[in-house]
């Protein structure tokens, strides 16, 4: 009796809650990208990221304004500049590079030329930009036939309700490059300003088991387990305004890894990391975590057995978790 008192009075649930959001500000006041941001390669990459990916969403607008963002783009020069200073021989810096030839030839095919802009894009050093030509950045045209030929033979909703938690494997190895090739599909996540802050950690064998223990959910079905992805996000990424947006990029790109598991014909088993601080510490000490990175997941993976049982895991009603607001 008194042990759920401790646990359900308000009072000791505020001052527990207290320390765990001391610990969590401890950890963004350091990691955060903001942070000592021309000190740590991993943070300005990011922050160039955003920078250059805002001049892709302008690009792709309807009716997109000539001569757009030049404050931003000043700033995105500049720290290109430091970068290049910095880290002369990484490859990064090529395509926000590339994202500025595609502003300046917008620019110039509707007859406009920011003088300023054109001198410091000329003005980068060591970089010949007109060297580089990549594909996967800037802007590109899609055909709405494209998407209906590709979705018109594919039952999605087949796929969506073919989806369980397995906690019955089979005893063969998963095929690590059928692995990689989820964790291609799941890189196709959407993600703020396209950061893409997800770090996957892939276990196997004794580790696997050590970390399953360690999760303390999946107590019956360790050893069927064939492996586990462990699932951060990156505090280096975001900024003051983002505390969550680790957790929510995360969340997005381990649904799709669940999917693109499940579309290899893998079984999967998400199992949360919902830890409080000193579990959180065990984790980055005994397997080996960067700090600045959060678990957001754990997904067990095995090869499926050709039959074997799961939960029904009843779903709540559309009508109970929704509302149409139209005024």
């Amino acid at each position: 009796m008194k042990k759920k008192f401790l646990k359900e009075n308000s009072l000791i649930v505020y001052f527990r809650l207290c320390i765990e959001l001391l610990y969590e500000l401890k950890q963004l006041s350091v990691f955060l990208g903001i942070v000592n941001l021309h000190k740590d390669r991993n943070k300005l990459e990011a922050y160039i990221t955003k920078k250059y990916h805002s001049i892709e969403k302008g690009l792709s607008l309807p009716g997109v304004r000539v001569g757009f963002g030049e404050k931003n783009i000043v700033e995105l020069i500049d720290e290109i500049k430091n970068y290049i200073t910095n880290y002369p021989d990484s490859e990064f810096i090529l395509k926000p590079i590339e994202v500025l030839i595609h502003y300046q030839e917008f620019n110039k095919r509707h007859n406009y030329v920011n003088k300023k802009i054109e001198f410091l894009i000329n003005e980068l050093p060591t970089i010949d930009i007109n060297k580089f030509r990549q594909q996967d950045v800037g802007v590109k045209n899609i055909q709405k036939k494209q998407i209906e030929t590709v979705v018109k033979g594919f039952d999605f909703n087949q796929f969506i309700y073919s989806r369980h938690s397995v906690r019955d494997f089979a005893d063969n190895d998963v095929d690590d490059d059928l692995i990689i090739e989820a964790l291609k599909l799941a890189n196709q996540s959407p993600s703020a300003c396209n950061r893409q802050p997800w770090h996957t950690y892939v276990y196997e064998k004794a580790k696997k088991d050590q970390l399953l223990n360690f999760q303390g959910g999946c107590r019956g079905f360790v050893e069927t387990v064939n492996k586990v992805i462990l699932v951060t996000s990156d505090l280096n990424c975001f900024d003051i305004n983002e505390i969550h947006q680790a957790y929510i990029d995360g969340g997005i790109y381990s649904m799709n890894l669940i999917y693109g598991l499940h579309s290899l014909g893998i079984g999967t088993i998400p199992l949360t990391t919902g830890f409080k601080r000193n579990k959180t510490n065990l984790l980055y000490n005994k397997f080996n975590i960067p700090k600045n990175h959060v678990p957001v997941l754990m997904i067990g993976i095995g090869n499926l057995k050709d039959t074997f049982m799961v939960a029904c895991s009843a779903r709540k009603t559309v009508s109970s978790t929704n509302a149409f607001i139209k005024k």
